[in-house]
C-alpha cells in the first residue's frame, strides 16, 4: 500500500474551502428565515386644525397636514381628499391634487383651507342647541400612487367650539369738532361671548342725511373681555372734498340724521368673528 502525504499548505486550503462553506450556507438559512423586506408604509397626521373667521354668511376653517415617507426610496402620491363635518353629518367634500414627489424619509406639509356657508351650519341648530357647542371633525385620506401598492392613509382631528354671539353694537357718541379731523364718532361694543375679543379691523362709514363718509378705525387694538363693554373711535377721513360735502350736507339740512355702518372684525381664540354695523345717533360736541 503506497499512502500519498497531503502537504501543509494544500491541507490548509482545504479546511478554508469547508469553512467558507459552511459560512455562506448560514448566511444563507439567516436570509431565508428573515424573509423579504416589506416596504413600510407614509404615515400622516394632522398637525393644525382650527376654524378662522365667523361671518354672516360663511365660517372659515384651515386644516394642515404632514405626510411622511417612510422608505428609502422616493414615492409619489395621487390625491387628498379631505372634507369637514358637524356633528358627524357632513359639511363639505373637496380634493387636492398638486401633490409633491417625496425624497427617500422625506417630508410634505400640505395646507387644506374650507369655506363653509353658515346657512349648512344653522341647518343643525337643534343639535347645537342641545350641545351648547358645536363639534368639527378634520377628515380624510391620502393616496399614494398605485404603483407604490400602498392604500389610502386615513386622517382626523375634533375640535369644540362654543356658539358665538354677535356683539351689542351700540352708539355712544361724538367729540370734536364736526368737518375737522377732530371729529370723532364712538360706538360701544358689549362682547356677550364667553371668551375675550380684540377690537383691531375696522371698515365703516358714516352716514349723514343719507350721505355715505368714509370712516377710519381706531389706532390701536381693544380688548374686550367676556360680559364687558369696550369703546372704539373712528374717526372721519376727511379730504377736502369730503369737507366741502359734509359742509353743504348740514348747510342744506334743518335736521341732522347721523348713522354708522360697515364692519368690525373682532380676534378670538377660535379664529375672527365679523360684526356686521348699523346704528343711528345724534352728533353731540364734547
Amino acid at each position: 500500500m503506497y499512502c500519498t502525504a497531503v502537504p501543509g499548505s494544500e491541507l490548509m486550503q482545504k479546511k478554508f474551502g469547508l469553512f467558507l462553506l459552511s459560512a455562506l450556507s448560514l448566511i444563507g438559512v439567516a436570509s431565508c428565515a428573515r424573509g423579504p423586506v416589506v416596504p413600510t408604509p407614509p404615515t400622516v397626521q394632522v398637525s393644525e386644525f382650527r376654524s378662522t373667521l365667523f361671518a354672516p354668511d360663511y365660517v372659515r376653517f384651515y386644516g394642515q397636514i404632514v405626510i411622511n415617507n417612510e422608505m428609502r426610496a422616493p414615492l409619489d402620491f395621487q390625491k387628498v381628499d379631505y372634507g369637514l363635518s358637524l356633528f358627524d353629518k357632513d359639511l363639505v367634500d373637496q380634493s387636492f391634487a398638486d401633490m409633491k414627489r417625496l425624497r427617500s424619509r422625506g417630508q410634505e406639509t400640505v395646507n387644506l383651507p374650507m369655506r363653509i356657508p353658515m346657512k349648512n351650519i344653522l341647518d343643525q341648530h337643534i343639535a347645537i342647541l342641545a350641545e351648547g357647542k358645536m363639534k368639527f371633525t378634520f377628515r380624510g385620506s391620502v393616496y399614494p400612487s398605485e404603483a407604490s401598492g400602498f392604500g389610502p392613509i386615513p386622517f382626523s382631528r375634533t375640535i369644540e367650539i362654543p356658539i358665538p354671539n354677535i356683539p351689542k353694537v351700540t352708539f355712544a357718541g361724538t367729540a370734536g369738532v364736526p368737518l375737522t379731523q377732530s371729529f370723532r364718532v364712538q360706538v360701544g361694543i358689549e362682547n356677550t361671548n364667553t371668551f375675550p375679543m380684540s377690537i383691531n379691523n375696522i371698515d365703516t362709514y358714516l352716514d349723514l342725511n343719507g350721505q355715505k363718509y368714509k370712516m377710519l378705525g381706531t389706532q390701536q387694538s381693544v380688548e374686550i373681555q367676556p360680559g364687558s363693554t369696550g369703546t372704539v373711535e373712528l374717526t372721519t377721513q376727511t379730504s377736502k372734498t369730503a369737507a366741502l360735502s359734509m359742509a353743504l350736507n348740514l348747510a342744506e339740512n334743518n335736521a341732522i340724521n347721523l348713522k354708522i355702518g360697515g364692519s368690525i372684525t373682532a380676534g378670538t381664540p377660535y379664529g375672527y368673528v365679523f360684526i356686521p354695523v348699523e346704528i343711528e345717533g345724534k352728533p353731540s360736541s364734547k
